[in-house]
């Protein structure tokens, strides 16, 4: 509580009081300035929302294209050609034929891909040498996933390795 004070004012006595509220526009400024602010968190909290989704889309398509890679790595040697699908029941074998996934036909590139909520999943083996398999000392194998983010663009990972044949003795 404030107390009052008796101040003289050209000979008459006046009583001035503290202050005992807000007055209207300091509260209204105040209410701006907090409406700023909440703004300013939604805003902030729709963008972290964003990235965690952009983030996990992207871990996503890298884990897919790993599962592929290692399916590949782990494969016997005379099975590295053939697709298995994800219930194990059917199979199919890669192409080298210029058709989707497959880009140039007879380049010695074996290619296969699947589809996986929004992600495209493409894998390739390429031979040392251009033929039989089992000819070859090696194979490259690569998978790429390519997918798209909120704001519309196109995100592409990729990850490869290169496997020996553990039966090759050299060129005939």
């Amino acid at each position: 509580m404030s107390r009052g004070v008796t101040m003289g004012v050209r000979g008459r006595d006046r009583q001035v009081f503290g202050e005992h509220g807000l007055t209207l526009v300091e509260v209204m400024m105040a209410s701006i300035v907090v409406g700023i602010g909440l703004a300013g968190g939604v805003a902030l909290l729709h963008w972290a929302e964003h990235g965690r989704q952009f983030g996990a889309q992207g871990t996503r398509a890298l884990a897919l294209a790993t599962s592929r890679l290692e399916v590949k790595r782990v494969a016997s040697w005379e099975r590295l050609l053939v697709d298995v699908s994800e219930d194990g029941r059917s199979e199919r074998a890669m192409a080298d034929d210029g058709r989707d996934p497959d880009t140039t036909a007879g380049d010695g590139i074996y290619s296969g891909a699947a589809d996986a909520d929004g992600i495209r999943v493409v894998w390739s083996i390429q031979p040392s040498h251009p033929g039989r398999l089992r000819e070859s000392g090696h194979v490259t194998i690569q998978a790429s996933a390519r997918y798209r983010t909120m704001s519309g663009a196109m995100r592409e990972v990729r990850v490869g390795t290169i496997r020996g044949n553990p039966r090759f003795i050299g060129p005939s």
